[in-house]
This record gives structure tokens, sequence and C-alpha cells, in this order.
């Protein structure tokens, strides 16, 4: 509650707020201790000063302002509790936003490196082929010579008939080994 000055008793939340003691000690309701000392020091103050003729009437009030005592408290937590709801939500929000732009750049990365190994494997699988191309046409080139040289000395040696046989496996085995 707000601290009324009790020394004031022409102050009308005082005596509203005396008048609500006065109410809860005749219904035999527990009073707080610093309810009945500023009861106590209110009826002093207008013991000093009142007059005995006067009658005065009280309204209560049912409903706490917005800005004064519990009614506040209430009011200030719950838009504490908002703002930092709003707090965590920008945050998340923002987190998010983050990781999406960090999900595109390495979308795009993987994107760029998968291009590029697609290009290395083409080049090394053409490399492989020319390889090969290379080397069938050496050996080629050998069995034609070894032929060529049997024919210069005119006669059928068991190296150009074992050349002649196994020419063709041969040329299999290469050409299977390059597939």
């Amino acid at each position: 509650m707000d601290i009324i000055p009790p020394n004031d008793p022409n102050n009308p939340a005082a005596r509203q707020r005396a008048y609500r003691i006065r109410r809860k000690i005749t219904a035999g309701k527990p009073v707080e201790p610093e309810d009945a000392a500023w009861l106590h020091d209110y009826e002093r103050a207008q013991s000093k000063g009142a007059s005995a003729s006067r009658r005065v009437s009280y309204t209560e009030e049912e409903h706490a302002a917005v800005g004064t005592g519990s009614a506040a408290e209430v009011a200030a937590s719950a838009a504490m509790v908002r703002e930092e709801g709003r707090r965590e939500d920008s945050l998340a929000d923002k987190g998010m936003e983050a990781m999406e732009r960090a999900n595109d750049r390495l979308e795009k990365l993987v994107d760029f490196m998968m291009g590029r190994m697609q290009v290395l494997e083409d080049s090394h699988l053409d490399m492989w082929a020319k390889h090969r191309e290379s080397r069938m046409r050496e050996v080629d080139a050998e069995v034609a010579l070894l032929e060529a040289q049997a024919a210069a000395e005119g006669k059928d040696d068991d190296l150009a008939k074992t050349a002649a046989e196994l020419l063709p496996m041969l040329l299999k085995q290469l050409g299977k080994a390059g597939k």
C-alpha cells in the first residue's frame, strides 16, 4: 500500500484507509501490524484537531488503480514478461535468419564444389582414355615392327609366331582394362 501520512486528517485517502482498517477490526479479521500502528497514529492525530459534532461518511474503493499498490506490481510484471517474450522472439527470429543465410551460402558452396568435382572427374577420365589409346597405338606399332622385321628376315621364327598368337588376347585385355 502507499504510505499516507497519518498526521493529515483532511486527506481523503487517509480517511478511507482508516475506515477500511476499522471495518476489518469490527469484522474480526486480522489486521497487519503496520496497519494497526498507522491507525493508532491517525486516530491520535484526529483526536487533536477533530470536532465531535462532525459526521463523515466514507465509501470504499473496490478496485485499486493500475498505477498504485499491488495492481501496479501485477501490471509491471505482466509488462516485463511481455517484453521479455518479445525480446526472446526477436532473438529467435534473428538467429533463424542468420541460420537461413548460412544455409544459403553453404548450399551455393556445395553446388560450386560439386560442379568443380564433376569437371575434375571428367578431365581425369579423359586423361586415362587418351593414355589407353596412346598405349594401344604403341602396342600396335610394336607388333607391326616385329612383323615387319620377321618378314624382312624371311623366316617365321618362334618369337613372331608367339607374338601373333598372343596379340589378339593382349588387345582384348587392354580393351577391357581401359573400360
